[in-house]
């Protein structure tokens, strides 16, 4: 049993639990489980991201069914932020906009953290590279980008932005950082396999997203009471 993408998930959870407890003067009412909020999200997306991979590869759940929590293999992206995303309006409806946006630094710190992990896990590298920084795979002598790394980089900073200046409009805060996770999961395979992946539309309507909810938020923030 191959348990490294599990390792990856409690490091990005506690990389989230870090930011929430940095932050918590700043939740707002009816937030006082936000750990927990965002906990049971991530358990629903790597549920829904897990079986989405396992019928993309065509395995028989019924013949083989514990392979749904024996995590060998991989969670489909997409399908797992569309699960965790809609778990989170759930729990959170009683003030949607202000708690996801007290979420969102958590949420893209764990994800920094998740894409860390790829040093572990041992699929950081990319494409080939001439840049200083660039590293060769175990038994090679050509370097690669270290993709995981560059997507870390980027979410954290991301992370960092949003948790030390916050978006003052309400719901601007999650809007942003739906976009920059989606922009930022959309260039990456570019220093990863060279080119786009099947997954570039949904990232791209991801950013476009997150980008109209920015202006939206500020709009609404400039209508007269």
């Amino acid at each position: 049993m191959d348990v490294t993408l599990l390792s990856r998930a409690v490091g990005a959870m506690l990389a989230a639990a870090l930011v929430l407890w940095l932050s918590k003067r700043h939740a707002p009412p009816g937030s006082s489980q936000p750990f927990s909020d965002l906990l049971g999200a991530v358990l629903v997306g790597m549920a829904v991201g897990r079986l989405f991979f396992l019928l993309e590869e065509g395995i028989d759940l019924l013949a083989r069914p514990m392979e749904l929590f024996f995590i060998r293999g991989g969670i489909a992206p997409v399908p797992a932020a569309i699960g965790a995303i809609g778990f989170l309006a759930w729990t959170c409806r009683s003030d949607l906009l202000s708690r996801l946006d007290h979420l969102a630094p958590a949420v893209l710190a764990g994800l920094a953290v998740w894409e860390a992990g790829c040093w572990w896990q041992g699929s950081c590298l990319g494409s080939p590279s001439a840049l200083w920084w660039a590293m060769p795979l175990p038994g090679s002598d050509l370097p690669r980008h270290p993709v995981g790394m560059y997507a870390s980089i980027l979410l954290a900073l991301g992370a960092v932005w949003l948790w030390r200046k916050p978006i003052r409009w309400r719901g601007a805060s999650a809007a942003a950082g739906l976009g920059w996770a989606s922009a930022v999961r959309l260039v990456t395979p570019l220093w990863s396999v060279g080119q786009l992946s099947h997954w570039t539309w949904w990232y791209l309507v991801g950013s476009v997203v997150g980008a109209v909810g920015v202006l939206t938020a500020w709009r609404r923030s400039e209508q007269p009471i």
